[in-house]
């Protein structure tokens, strides 16, 4: 790892600090993670001290540096002014319960995961608590030592709302970690797909492909919309009952109709319409 170089802030810095600037945002120049070189605390003192007309002994602890340069973790020296301070934001903040996707929001999502919880989550609750979440564990709040964890975090917070929030992700992912089930799978794809369903899956997919008109798909895609909503309903009804053959086969089903309802988005006349699964 390259060593950080020596900063020194200019004297410029140092009668900005001795201002009455301690709310003011300093530009990211002067804060890049650069650590304070030998000398710096003490200029910054006598120069805080002479602006205030105080004595080179009083303690000055009225007005500490800005909150953005105390957050860059760099005033070390037990001996400094704002060691009070700096003790206050060195803290990273804690982490959340990585257990699963539904402990990282404890406050949309008290109840954890189906059975007891809902299977369909309150997705404006979610994303508030999300974004917050997002917020507190940035990675610019944590350590050089802590950045790849902080990264980690992220985006598991990043891939657990999207998940929670798409009802045919969120069914492959109870699925797995609740009932061992890959429905990545071709042993769970086959075991889940009767010959009615294949039958309606290539009747759908016939219209599709067969369809001339923006008129013909949207009555196409409003018939496929009440399909997904039956499934998401059965869905849920699986995951109360803790029925994992049922949810299976929901989920096999919304996996199909889901992507019609995007080869339908993608229409044009003419092109083969082929569904995933």
């Amino acid at each position: 790892m390259r060593k950080a170089q020596r900063f020194v802030p200019s004297l410029q810095l140092l009668r900005y600090l001795a201002k009455d600037h301690a709310g003011d945002q300093l530009p990211r120049r002067w804060l890049h993670n650069r650590p304070f070189s030998h000398g710096c605390e003490r200029k910054l003192q006598q120069s805080i001290t002479k602006s205030r007309g105080l004595s080179q002994t009083q303690p000055c602890l009225q007005e500490p540096p800005p909150r953005a340069l105390l957050q860059t973790n760099r005033l070390k020296s037990p001996g400094s002014p704002y060691a009070l301070q700096y003790r206050t934001y060195s803290g990273t903040p804690p982490p959340p319960d990585t257990t699963s996707y539904y402990s990282l929001f404890p406050e949309t999502l008290q109840s954890g995961s189906p059975p007891n919880g809902p299977f369909l989550v309150d997705a404006r609750q979610l994303r508030n608590e999300y974004l917050k979440l997002q917020a507190l564990h940035h990675p610019d709040k944590y350590p050089s030592d802590q950045k790849r964890q902080a990264d980690a975090l992220s985006s598991m917070l990043g891939e657990a709302y999207r998940t929670l929030t798409d009802p045919l992700r969120c069914a492959q992912y109870l699925l797995l970690t609740k009932y061992d089930i890959d429905m990545n799978s071709e042993s769970a794809k086959s075991s889940a797909t009767d010959m009615e369903m294949l039958n309606t899956i290539m009747e759908a997919q016939e219209a599709a492909s067969d369809a001339s008109t923006q008129a013909d798909v949207d009555t196409l895609n409003a018939e496929n919309e009440r399909r997904i909503q039956d499934n998401v309903a059965g869905l849920t009804e699986a995951f109360r009952a803790e029925d994992k053959y049922r949810a299976r086969t929901e989920c096999t089903q919304l996996k199909y109709w889901t992507s019609l309802r995007d080869a339908l988005r993608n229409w044009e006349p003419g092109k083969e319409v082929r569904l995933e699964h």
